[in-house]
């Protein structure tokens, strides 16, 4: 499946891009060099491998700082 987004239009160093119907406002630098307003962008999506140990610490830590009885889950 491919994803397509397209360039409405670049207001200094934001870039106003159309994707699925959404108005998403982007940091120029994040686009490829020689994007201008109309351009077409293919969107592709990766899938990033997660730490499960930092999620679990960071699990830990809201427990513990949270008031007795609150439900944390991820």
């Amino acid at each position: 499946m491919e994803l397509m987004m397209t360039v409405d239009r670049i207001e200094g160093t934001t870039a106003i891009v159309e994707f699925a119907g959404t108005m998403l406002h982007l940091d120029v630098s994040a686009l490829p060099a020689g994007t201008t307003e109309g351009t077409r962008l293919k969107v592709a999506l990766t899938r990033v491998p997660t730490d499960s140990s930092d999620a679990q610490a960071r699990l830990d830590r809201l427990r513990k700082n949270s008031p007795p009885g609150d439900s944390i889950d991820l």
